[in-house]
């Protein structure tokens, strides 16, 4: 065995040594192992160099792209957002006919005020105008007793009123506050002849009315409620001590 392993490290060694005796003389052999060598190593120096620039560029270009699609994204909002700003100016004066037929407070004030001036141009003689209790300061209690199916955030405001007149007159009172620009619903409706006095006749009766009038109110979210909690806190961490 250690015969064999010697005679086949001879022979190898032979063979080196020959084709080194050949590389050496041979110029052309060894200029062009010489390039392949050089080759080689610059290439695998250059992945080493060129990998993490590489992987920069790839992330670059992630991110690039990122940043595109949220660029268009946005556009796309701002041209729903122009859109809609221009609907708003289009239909600025629908808009402010709904304010006013839906406030966003009870204005009860400006709807008695409304509610006795319907009733003189009918020729009705007021006896009360009155309106249940309303909130004026702090958060409104909930109102909303209608049995129509609103929007969440409606109130209603009930007001209570009697008149007298002709009954022609009173028809035409109840169709003007039908058709008035405010919505009412009718709670209560009820028409009645007077007490006439001994040798006296009349030709007036009674209305009494009950009717609702809704009003919108904006109602904050947990997330809203939170937020403003939030900012109110962070102001009062700012407040210096005097």
């Amino acid at each position: 065995m250690a015969v064999n392993w010697k005679e086949n490290y001879q022979r190898y060694k032979n063979l080196f040594w020959k084709n080194y005796e050949y590389y050496r003389k041979r110029e052309d052999i060894r200029n062009y192992v010489e390039l392949i060598l050089n080759l080689v190593a610059i290439s695998v120096f250059s992945i080493f160099a060129i990998k993490p620039t590489a992987i920069t560029i790839i992330d670059l270009n992630k991110e690039i792209k990122a940043k595109e699609e949220t660029i268009q994204k946005m556009n796309t909002k701002i041209k729903n957002l122009q859109q809609a700003q221009n609907f708003i100016d289009q239909e600025r004066s629908s808009i402010d006919l709904l304010d006013k037929a839906v406030p966003k407070e009870p204005k009860a004030e400006e709807f008695i005020h409304s509610l006795g001036g319907i009733a003189t141009l009918s020729n009705l003689t007021i006896k009360n105008i009155g309106t249940e209790s309303i909130t004026i300061l702090g958060a409104p209690q909930e109102t909303n007793k209608s049995g129509l199916n609103l929007p969440e955030g409606t109130n209603m405001v009930t007001f209570s009123a009697s008149f007298t007149g002709k009954f022609t007159d009173l028809d035409e009172f109840i169709k003007k506050l039908e058709n008035f620009l405010r919505p009412v619903e009718f709670k209560q409706l009820s028409i009645n002849k007077p007490q006439e006095k001994e040798g006296e006749k009349t030709e007036d009766l009674n209305l009494g009315i009950t009717i609702d009038a809704p009003y919108y109110q904006l109602i904050k979210t947990q997330s809203q409620s939170k937020t403003t909690n939030q900012s109110q806190t962070k102001k009062e961490e700012i407040i210096p001590e005097k």
